[in-house]
């Protein structure tokens, strides 16, 4: 039996799928049974469960839409693109009462998320998002990281990154 994985992220995909990424998720799912929550135009085609991914309203909702996956979809892992989406992973994880593990990946420096992208008011966010971030990393299942510089940033807060995958 295949095992389940869920992918969450804020990325956005058009369905149907360009050849190129097709290809990635079609390999990914001969070796396990995939879905994914992610970001564009609402749509659902059995795989890919697509919300709007451009707004705050976003990550306040994102709890509930995987909660719902995590009740219907049942899998063993959860596969968080950054800190935001694996907080939101968190919290759905505990609404659902599911044991899925959460595997939070690491893409880059959590901290400029607020600080240097987004409009002026957004940087008032900052103590927050950083404090939801931290708390994320260290209690995600599975840290994985794609550079020794993200590495370090998991090592600051005393996690030892289970994997790095350098791109």
């Amino acid at each position: 039996m295949k095992p389940k994985v869920l992918f969450v992220g804020r990325g956005r995909y058009v369905l149907p799928l360009a050849p190129p990424l097709a290809r990635k998720w079609d390999a990914l799912a001969e070796e396990m049974d995939v879905r994914v929550l992610g970001g564009g135009r609402p749509t659902d085609d059995g795989r890919f469960r697509l919300l709007p991914g451009r707004t705050p309203a976003f990550y306040v909702a994102l709890p509930f839409h995987v909660a719902g996956e995590l009740r219907a979809f049942r899998p063993d892992a959860v596969v968080a693109q950054s800190p935001y989406e694996a907080a939101a992973v968190l919290v759905a994880r505990s609404l659902a009462r599911s044991h899925a593990r959460v595997v939070l990946e690491v893409h880059g420096d959590w901290d400029t998320a607020t600080r240097l992208y987004g409009s002026p008011p957004r940087r008032l966010l900052g103590p927050v998002s950083r404090a939801v971030a931290r708390a994320a990393v260290r209690r995600a299942d599975a840290v994985r990281t794609v550079s020794p510089f993200t590495s370090s940033l998991v090592r600051a807060l005393g996690v030892e990154p289970a994997a790095t995958f350098t791109t």
